[in-house]
């Protein structure tokens, strides 16, 4: 009995597969169906576009698309996989028997436009006939050849196909893959440039002088020689091509490839508000191009050059050596903690540091003044007044730099190395070099971060003001209780955690009161949840913008600004809510 109702369901199981297996097949004819072209686009090999008396031929050779009719040239790759991405993805929306006299009525008596595609291994094309447009506009009539059914279809597939021909043409100037370029050449009037590709995004210019070349530059120029550029074609030039710059070329731009094959694009006049005139080296077409396309053609030697003027690793730098009009400085990293050693001992500003590394590391190179100078000294670059040289960790120079005041605020030579070149740079990185030892010094008298605060004692006028926080919430304790304001509290360590002194006044006095610090102005104690005191700073007499201040723990007498004593409140009041 068993072994009978098994068997039953496994009968049922097998008609019920069976069942769904036959609707699937059915499905999938019905979608099938349903399409306009049932075949991929893989497989066009060529199609040809009738308008009226119009016709646009073009074949795929060799995975590339060429136009043959009604002129022979490349064919716009994009444009046609966007006719064939349309053509292949088609639904029939509707399916419509129609007469000879019924024709008509759909315009396809007279096809506005007959497609033809050749497929690989299809003896047979598969032609389209395009009617006219439906009453709503969304959709067109049309049918296949030799069908009587007449179809409604989207009207994108009309729109694909009703088209000149130079929709069809491509676009850019010059047909190369521009990642085998091996070499450019560029002649424009007097200007001779010769780029090499070095590493896969390395460029050197070799002509007119040897030096590293902008690879975003040379990418552009790349870019614009391989994108839509053409606005028209001249496909019947006049008999002479002297009135559009032709003959000879005002200038020519020649890509090197792997294997020893070339590219060349010969360049003409300029007429503004039409184009500039081209032509591509071997062919009888004259290519009008966007008028944009000159601004990245280089009008300079300078334009194509790496701007760049240190080229180093951070990580790798160890010894930071300094002279400037303020003195000489010697930074040495230990243990990834940067130190000043000369003039004297101390601990350096380590994001103070890192600025100076990152600003030059991104310096760039304003102009490039001369390649090989007669002589430095009209720079001043013989005596400069500013040099730098960075250092590995065994002390190894890994780069170095000198650098002087160019006239009339125009910013500041600069030499790179043993270099004889003269380049220019904004003058900020001449100021930023010339700031002296305490621009790199450590010169936070408080060093603490905000959340880690828990106490502030603050002695003022002789009247002494408590605030503590519990729970995230800051509260007055003397000389009053109340809830304090958080912002207002924020506000004063931001002061105090921002303090930095100006100057050294004072290493060891024995004398406070000169500095009025035997009776100070002002004290201030912060505290951290464990009870520990993170400092208590001392601010004395003031005078103009600065006032005299030093560290309860330290002997040392500072300048610092003045300003400070705003931020340390007076009345208590203020703080509360």
């Amino acid at each position: 009995m068993r072994f009978r109702t098994t068997l039953l369901l496994a009968g049922a199981l097998a008609l019920l597969s069976l069942g769904y297996y036959l609707l699937e097949i059915r499905e999938a004819r019905k979608e099938t169906e349903k399409k306009l072209a049932a075949f991929d686009e893989g497989a066009v090999t060529g199609f040809s576009i009738r308008r009226g008396e119009r016709l646009v031929t073009l074949t795929k050779d060799e995975g590339a698309w060429r136009m043959r009719q009604p002129v022979e040239d490349r064919a716009d790759e994009r444009e046609i996989g966007s006719l064939l991405g349309n053509l292949t993805r088609a639904k029939i929306e509707r399916t419509l028997d129609a007469d000879k006299t019924a024709l008509t009525d759909f315009g396809l008596e007279k096809p506005a436009i007959v497609l033809t595609v050749n497929r690989k291994d299809q003896g047979q094309p598969f032609i389209l006939e395009v009617g006219g447009p439906s009453p709503a506009g969304i959709a067109v009539y049309a049918r296949r050849h030799g069908e009587s059914q007449v179809f409604l279809i989207p009207a994108t597939v009309r729109a694909s196909l009703d088209k000149d021909p130079f929709a069809f043409r491509s676009k850019a100037p010059l047909a190369f893959d521009r990642n085998v370029v091996k070499a450019v050449r560029l002649h424009t009037g007097s200007l001779r440039i010769r780029l090499e590709r070095r590493e896969k995004t390395e460029w050197r210019m070799t002509e007119p002088a040897a030096v590293k070349a902008d690879a975003a530059k040379v990418a552009a120029l790349l870019l614009a020689l391989t994108h839509e550029q053409v606005k028209s074609f001249l496909d019947q030039p006049p008999p002479s091509l002297k009135s559009l710059g032709l003959d000879p070329p005002r200038g020519e731009i020649t890509i090197g490839l792997d294997g020893g094959a070339e590219a060349t694009l010969l360049l003409g006049a300029h007429k503004k508000g039409e184009g500039v005139y081209a032509r591509r080296a071997g062919a009888p077409a004259i290519l009008v191009l966007k008028e944009d396309f000159l601004n990245e053609i280089p009008e300079r030697v300078a334009a194509l050059r790496d701007r760049t003027l240190l080229a180093f690793d951070q990580g790798q730098v160890a010894e930071i050596e300094l002279h400037s009009p303020a003195g000489r400085i010697l930074l040495k990293r230990e243990a990834d903690t940067w130190r000043i050693k000369e003039p004297e001992e101390a601990l350096a500003d380590q994001r103070a540091v890192g600025d100076l590394l990152w600003d030059l590391s991104r310096a760039r190179v304003k102009d490039f003044v001369t390649d090989r100078p007669h002589s430095l000294k009209p720079f001043g670059l013989d005596t400069p007044a500013v040099r730098v040289r960075l250092g590995d960790a065994s002390g190894k120079a890994l780069a170095s730099l000198a650098l002087n005041r160019a006239p009339k605020g125009e910013g500041s030579y600069v030499r790179v190395g043993d270099t004889h070149g003269v380049a220019l740079v904004e003058s900020r990185l001449y100021e930023q070099l010339s700031k002296g030892p305490s621009a790199v010094r450590f010169r936070r008298l408080l060093t603490f971060e905000i959340p880690n605060v828990t106490r502030v004692a603050l002695s003022r006028n002789g009247e002494e003001i408590v605030l503590e926080k519990r729970k995230e919430e800051w509260a007055l304790k003397k000389p009053r209780e109340g809830k304090a304001k958080y912002s207002a509290v924020l506000d004063l360590l931001e002061s105090l955690r921002n303090l930095k002194w100006e100057k050294v006044m004072a290493k060891a006095p024995t004398d406070l009161h000169r500095y009025g610090l035997d009776k100070p102005a002002a004290a201030v104690t912060l505290t951290t949840n464990d009870g520990k005191a993170l400092g208590t700073l001392i601010v004395g007499t003031t005078e103009g913008e600065f006032a005299y201040a030093k560290m309860e723990d330290r002997p040392e007498i500072y300048a610092i600004p003045s300003s400070i004593l705003k931020s340390l409140p007076a009345d208590p009041a203020t703080l509360l809510e």
